[in-house]
């Protein structure tokens, strides 16, 4: 990453980016700003983070079935409170470092300089973090503090972008203006550290990626709503965010209902998973991933023994799930991102058979790659590892039991609670304890025969003595 100075007259855009720009005002918070127009502006709900302003999104091919479309630059305006009316320039950047290196280890400094926001001295900090691609995003930040409060500008871009997109970004930034004080009471920065029931920002005050509203909101409302999987052949299948862990290991329901089927062609199907939303922290990879058969089963516990088990999944490149069976399946994933938080993603997907029987898939398959196909098989786990994640196997047995009962198939609800319209998600359980339960009834049975015999030879034998 190149540091760019604040300088305007140096601003050299080129013919794609447009620098025809127009007035934002926001009379609540006192700032104005000019940005191009032909970027979106959306405002936020809170009262840190004021708007977002983002370019025109970019479609990139990543491979022959999957294009990434996404947002390459974005700058966010922000305003924030300071508990000490005292802190001078200096003092409060110090802070901020610090907790800007406490909320995100995937941040890096590169550097710190001086300049000027709204004819203010202002401190300017350039960093790299991670991005949805886990790779390396780069991001400016530039604050001023006026009357009490820290006014800020975050200038983020995609790497291969940021050069590209700072003339516009300095433009903005020297079009900044404050004209009045803050009409609204501005939320104290140190609120942005509580971590009660709620997923603090991985990047400092909780605008440095857009769709990141407070800081202190709902850790649900921070991760994608869906994770996608698409196969080679153009399916897709959409997986709604149902569960949320944050780092302290607490676990949030989220209010997602229905099941919306997606479809996946073939025994052996070549997939991605990946997000169509920016996610607002950094992917990492897929945990853990069940699926099985929307079916009748025989017990609790033949439900598991009948699904398939992979850990371990990379996101955004292709991979190879070897799959038993064809027809309509339950599939829940567990994403982990870089804050430690994860999201557990479930829907209903339906098989399509690429060949009359599996072996038969399953010889082509081998075939391809005899003949030079380069395939990244992910190999199915032994189901018992699955109790080594106990949140993930907890969640997905609920998630699994409410798909099943959404198809008419009441297993679970024969010994577990009912999970119908997703109530009571959290407390339902397929584990090996109904073996143990039908052990337990097979061997009160046997107990109840045997008394039942019992009470008849008594009786024959008084029948006897009669």
């Amino acid at each position: 990453m190149s540091y760019c100075n604040i300088d305007v007259g140096s601003a050299q855009p080129t013919e794609s980016l447009s620098t025809n720009l127009i007035s934002y005002e926001n009379t609540d918070y006192g700032i104005k700003i000019q940005y191009p127009y032909n970027w979106k502006n959306v405002e936020s709900v809170d009262q840190n983070a004021i708007v977002t302003f983002s370019a025109p999104e970019i479609r990139e091919k990543k491979s022959s079935t999957l294009i990434n479309i996404y947002q390459p630059a974005h700058v966010i305006l922000a305003v924030e409170n300071i508990s000490s009316s005292n802190l001078n320039l200096n003092d409060f950047t110090n802070k901020y470092l610090n907790r800007l290196s406490t909320l995100n280890t995937e941040f890096q400094i590169n550097n710190i300089t001086d300049g000027t926001l709204a004819g203010k001295p202002a401190k300017i900090i350039f960093s790299e973090e991670m991005d949805l691609l886990n790779r390396i995003s780069d991001v400016m930040r530039i604050f001023t503090i006026s009357d009490g409060a820290v006014y800020r500008i975050n200038y983020v871009a995609d790497p291969q972008w940021f050069s590209e997109y700072i003339p516009i970004a300095q433009k903005m930034i020297a079009s900044y203006e404050i004209v009045n004080l803050p009409k609204n009471e501005l939320n104290p920065i140190s609120s942005t550290l509580t971590t009660d029931q709620t997923q603090t920002s991985v990047i400092g005050g909780n605008s440095s990626f857009p769709g990141l509203g407070s800081a202190t909101q709902p850790i649900e409302n921070i991760l994608p709503d869906n994770l996608i999987v698409t196969d080679n052949t153009d399916n897709n299948a959409r997986l709604p965010l149902r569960f949320v862990t944050d780092g302290s290991g607490i676990t949030t329901e989220t209010k997602t209902s229905g099941v919306p089927e997606g479809s996946i062609f073939g025994y052996n199907p070549v997939l991605t998973f990946h997000f169509v939303e920016r996610p607002n922290i950094g992917i990492v990879k897929v945990n853990d991933l069940i699926m099985g058969q929307i079916k009748t089963y025989d017990s609790l516990s033949d439900i598991l023994e009948s699904s398939q088990y992979w850990k371990d999944i990379p996101l955004n490149d292709e991979v190879v799930l070897q799959l038993d069976n064809a027809g309509l399946h339950y599939l829940v994933a567990s994403v982990q991102f870089s804050n430690g938080t994860s999201g557990i993603y479930s829907s209903v997907v339906d098989v399509e058979s690429d060949q009359r029987t599996k072996s038969a898939s399953d010889s082509e398959f081998e075939r391809e790659q005899d003949n030079g196909a380069n395939y990244n098989v992910i190999n199915s786990m032994d189901i018992e590892d699955i109790l080594n994640t106990p949140v993930f196997y907890q969640k997905s047995s609920a998630l699994i039991c409410s798909h099943l009962s959404l198809y008419g198939f009441k297993i679970c609800e024969e010994g577990a609670q009912n999970p119908s319209g997703n109530e009571d998600l959290g407390t339902i359980s397929i584990i090996d304890d109904s073996n143990g339960d039908d052990e337990d009834d097979e061997n009160n049975e046997n107990n109840n025969d045997d008394n039942e015999d019992d009470d008849d030879d008594n009786g024959d034998d008084n029948d006897n003595d009669d």
